[in-house]
């Protein structure tokens, strides 16, 4: 296995040999490794992951960088490689700790921000001239644009 696909699980926390292997077994069940080159390798798992992790934490997000990046905080922040990793990828129903953990620290999902119109402002200082005007009586639009910046 290419080091970046074992370096990819690796950092989603499987630290152990027998977890890490049956992480990349369970990740590859359903393609041959053997006949993908390395980038599609690493390109396969990253997608099978991030749709695990979309389901596994009900996001909708449409990115697999966002789903992936979400899921790999919530999987390491509940320690889940070590505490259950035979449900990593499982299609089966999770623990209900497992599944209420990863929820519990995920973070959650914020509406998309909407564009809103602003309007156009002048830049000029002399806008604010006649209030200083009034209030100290000395200021002046001349002053303003003489004074060096």
């Amino acid at each position: 296995m290419p080091d970046d696909v074992i370096a990819f699980f690796q950092g989603l926390g499987f630290t152990d040999p027998a977890a890490l292997s049956g992480a990349i077994e369970t990740a590859f069940c359903d393609v041959d490794p053997a006949s993908m080159p390395a980038p599609a390798l690493l390109d396969h798992a990253r997608r099978r992951t991030a749709d695990w992790f979309a389901v596994v934490l009900n996001r909708s997000e449409r990115d697999d960088d966002a789903v992936l990046t979400i899921g790999r905080a919530a999987y390491l922040l509940t320690d889940a490689a070590r505490r259950w990793p035979e449900h990593f990828l499982s299609e089966d129903p999770l623990p209900q700790a497992m599944e209420q953990a990863l929820r519990r620290v995920s973070p959650v999902p914020v509406p998309r921000a909407k564009p809103t119109p602003m309007l156009d402002q002048p830049l000029d200082p002399v806008w604010a001239g006649e209030p200083l005007k009034r209030i100290f009586g000395w200021w002046s639009p001349e002053a303003a644009e003489r004074r060096p910046a």
